[in-house]
Formats: C-alpha cells, structure tokens, sequence
C-alpha cells in the first residue's frame, strides 16, 4: 500500500473514533454506532496485525482524547493526554486482533468478541479499571438497547459492534462482487465475439452469480440478528409503571481534601 494510502486509513480509523464520540450522550445519535464500525472494518478487514495496531490507535485517540477532556480540567493537559493514550492502546490491541480475526469464517462475529474483549480490559486495568467509552454508552436509546437487559453493557457493547462490522463486510463482499461484473461487461464490449461465447454457456453464468448472492447472505444476517434481539427483547422487557413505594439511598461522593491529592484517595467517601 501506497504512503497516500495508509494515511488515509488513519485518518479514516481517526474520525471514526471521532465519529463515535460524537454519537455518545448528551447526543442520542445512537445510529451512529453501526456506522463507525462500518467504516471501522473497512480499514481493517484484511490488515496485518501491525498495521491493525496502528488503526486502532488512531481509532482509539480519535475516541478518547475528546471524551476525557474534562480531566484536563482537574489534572493539567500531560495527564489528560496519558490517559487517553493508555486507553487508546487497549483500542490497539482490539484493532490488531480484529485484523487478525478478520480473515476467517464469520469473522464479524470473532471481530466483536475481540472488542468485547477489550472493553472488558480496560474496566480492569490498570489501576483497578476505567470504563468509560464503553460502546454501549453510546445507546441511550434505539434499537439495541433493550438487549442491556438480557446481558448487561457486554451484550449491548456486541450488538452495536457485531451489526457494524457485519454490514461492513456485507459492502465489500457486494462491492467485490459488482467489480467482476463490470469487468466482464467492459470486456464483452471490447471484444464481441467473447461475449458471444459466454452467451452460449448461461448455466455457468448462472453458477457464478448464485455464488456471488450466496456470499451476501453470511454477513446480512450476521448483521440482522442484533437487530431482531433487540425487537424481541423489547417485548419481553417491561416498560409500565408500577405501583408501590421505593426506599432510595444516595451517597454524595467526595474526598477529605481538596486540590489534585483526591487522586491519592481512592474510594474514599
């Protein structure tokens, strides 16, 4: 790949990221979930695992570096900066291991384990876990939320995750599949007695395109069946209210000093 190529998949792994932050609460751009992991896959899928690293980190920054800013305003801009930088290396991590994973069967799948994965990283290192910018947090509402009920923030996480990188998948194999074809139509044009030939062979032209549509189906579906949890699970999950009062405790959180040493003081209350 070209220089002018690999920096157009940092810059593309970049503003997904970006792309993802901007869909997160207060915004209910929960769509956009899918959409980012879209364009996600189409920057890995295929990818060596070092050139992987190298998108999710990209990918990673373009996530984390805007959504803890708001630790700069406590801690200075260095610690920030660290932060999502450590946070984003674990984004690396799954970048590398979806490259991997995306060459085999069902690999949307195998690719949203290996992001489940990594979420499930950093809510436990270092320092006892930081879980902010879960994919899940990003559905405050839409269709995939009500499978948060069934299987927590993980399940939901998979979800958004599985139906990107499935419907991902589904556009390259579509795409791969209209290039042959336009391939043998501009050959058929140049050379007419070729397409003749082809004219008297229809049941192998038939094979090919029943192949071609038959690849299609994997990925569609893969990228269905989050969709169709998310319909039944809102069926099942109640949503009336109820009768009856609620005993409800609140703790105000706090530290016993002031200045940047409530770091130092971890869980203190």
């Amino acid at each position: 790949m070209s220089r002018y190529g690999r920096l157009l998949r940092v810059g593309t792994a970049a503003g997904a990221g970006l792309l993802l932050y901007v869909g997160a609460p207060p915004r209910e751009l929960w769509w956009l979930g899918p959409v980012v992991f879209a364009v996600l896959w189409a920057v890995l899928h295929g990818r060596p695992a070092r050139a992987g690293f190298g998108y999710g980190l990209a990918f990673g920054l373009g996530f984390f570096v805007p959504l803890l800013s708001w630790a700069g305003e406590f801690v200075g801009p260095l610690p920030w900066l660290a932060l999502a930088t450590v946070e984003a290396l674990v984004l690396a991590l799954a970048g590398a291991g979806v490259a991997v994973v995306s060459r085999m069967p069902a690999s949307p799948l195998w690719a949203a384990g290996v992001w489940v994965a990594a979420e499930a990283l950093i809510a436990r290192a270092p320092f006892g876990g930081f879980p902010w910018g879960r994919v899940a947090f990003s559905q405050p509402s839409g269709i995939f939320l009500p499978v948060a009920a069934i299987g927590g923030a993980p399940l939901l996480t998979a979800a958004v995750v599985l139906t990107g990188f499935a419907t991902g998948e589904l556009v390259r194999r579509a795409a791969q599949r209209r290039v042959p074809r336009i391939s043998r139509l501009a050959a058929s044009a140049a050379a007419p007695e070729l397409n003749s030939r082809a004219v008297q062979r229809p049941s192998e032209s038939s094979a090919v395109e029943f192949g071609g549509l038959r690849d299609l189906v994997a990925p569609a579906l893969l990228a269905m069946v989050p969709v169709v949890a998310g319909v039944v699970a809102a069926s099942l999950v109640g949503t009336t209210t109820s009768d009856g009062q609620a005993v409800v405790a609140l703790v105000q959180g706090n530290v016993p000093r002031a200045g940047l040493d409530f770091n130092a003081q971890r869980r203190a209350v």
